[in-house]
């Protein structure tokens, strides 16, 4: 009797034992009209039907397990001995089916979330993949992880392998194999973006919910980046959480906050800023700059307070003909982030007397 062989008969035993088991549970919850097992199994039946994640039989998984060959650059007894190690494992820990699901759990947080402000309004999000057990990290963890284990069998963990130490100890090596098993069937369909205003309440980002995983770059640990994110001001928070391919959600990251805006400076210039009237000014805020863009300028010539002209253009020509006197003539000047600023300057109209 082959291993294969002797795996499927180790299945058909459990399986024998685990139904016999729930037939046993069912006649005793039926007894008791209170029974917190009956009620349990009745939460997992909703619980698993609402999420309706995908299965795979153990014995075909192990079967394919089985037939993998070992690559050329790896020596065959190594590859064996880890195919022997994940069917022990495997057996261990699953009845008869595996069921897929998302990253989760503390192993799989995404610690290394960053934001980054564009200087032109908006900003963008870079993580790290971190679905453990996914060795050749192509969004699942599935008997292919094995190869990449094997290539780097004996290794100290580095920069260019360090996924591949699934329990971070140092080293790769066969203990690695645990937590490969233990994470089986878990995907990485792609990530959702989340935001909240107080670091709560999270809910998804409508125009930006998700990246998936095609979208991921890299050799070796995949890394993430977010489409430029708009409308976003200081002091909200930004997350991502793993989802599979049936849209369940896995563990989410640890939050970021949306960085306090730099203010823009104005810098307000007038030529001249004395003469007879009708005086023709010409103003300038060439000097104004900010670290993203300044998206409008607003002149209030007569400093009451209330500006006269909005442009995007950082000069205004204007004629003082009315009254004389002195003018606090301001510049009021708005960022890419909503941002604001301003200079006055004074300008001074005199009487033009009569000829006689």
């Amino acid at each position: 009797m082959n291993l294969l062989e002797k795996t499927l008969l180790g299945i058909k035993r459990k399986t024998i034992l685990l139904a016999t088991a729930g037939l046993l549970l069912t006649g005793l919850g039926s007894c008791h009209k209170n029974s917190h097992i009956s009620n349990t199994n009745l939460n997992q039946k909703a619980s698993y039907h609402q999420i309706q994640q995908k299965q795979e039989p153990l014995d075909k998984i192990l079967a394919d397990l089985n037939s993998l060959p070992a690559p050329k650059q790896v020596k065959t007894k190594t590859f064996e001995q880890l195919k022997d190690a994940l069917t022990d494992k495997l057996i261990s820990q699953y009845t008869n089916k595996i069921t897929s699901k998302p990253p989760q759990g503390q192993g799989n947080k995404v610690k290394d979330l960053e934001i980054t402000d564009n200087d032109d309004g908006t900003y963008t999000l870079k993580w790290g993949y971190k679905n453990v057990g996914d060795y050749n990290q192509d969004s699942v963890v599935d008997i292919k992880d094995i190869t990449p284990l094997a290539f780097y069998f004996q290794q100290q963990a580095n920069e260019t392998n360090k996924w591949i130490d699934g329990n971070e100890d140092g080293i790769i090596d066969i203990k690695d194999i645990t937590p490969l098993a233990s994470n089986f069937g878990t995907e990485c369909a792609g990530y959702l973006i989340e935001r909240s205003e107080n670091g709560d309440d999270f809910y998804e980002i409508e125009d930006y919910s998700k990246v998936s995983f095609n979208e991921s770059s890299g050799v070796g640990r995949k890394k993430f980046k977010s489409p430029d994110l708009e409308n976003l001001v200081s002091g909200i928070y930004l997350r991502v959480v793993p989802y599979d391919s049936v849209n369940v959600k896995g563990v989410a990251s640890e939050p970021v906050e949306v960085p306090e805006n730099e203010l823009p400076t104005a810098v307000l210039k007038a030529d001249p800023t004395q003469g007879k009237r009708p005086l023709t000014v010409t103003f300038n805020a060439l000097d104004s700059h900010d670290n993203g863009t300044i998206k409008k300028y607003e002149w209030d010539f007569d400093g009451d307070g209330n500006y006269d002209v909005e442009t995007t253009i950082p000069t205004i020509s204007y004629e003082y003909n009315e009254s004389i006197g002195i003018y606090n003539a301001t510049l009021r000047v708005t960022d890419d982030d909503g941002g604001t600023a301003t200079d006055s300057v004074s300008i001074e109209v005199l009487n033009n007397p009569p000829v006689a």
